[in-house]
């Protein structure tokens, strides 16, 4: 429903900002402050038959801030 389009809204939002311009220091922030943590526990409470799209999206904002941590990890060394 409305609620759902919302969350897949916000969560392609942050997406977006980890993958922008200067992804790799918002993904940094998205990490620091639990977002590794926040979508995985959203993707284990996520109904797949009912809600796939959400799944999906949370799926590809992790995997883009896992990458952005990969790029800030290697300009530190």
């Amino acid at each position: 429903g409305q609620d759902l389009d919302g969350l897949v809204s916000l969560i392609d939002e942050l997406r977006g900002l980890c993958c922008s311009g200067e992804g790799s220091e918002n993904a940094a922030i998205a990490v620091r402050n639990g977002g590794v943590e926040a979508l995985v526990n959203l993707c284990g409470s996520v109904r797949i038959a009912q809600e796939e799209r959400l799944l999906v999206s949370a799926l590809k904002a992790l995997s883009s801030m896992l990458r952005g941590m990969t790029l800030v990890s290697l300009r530190v060394f």
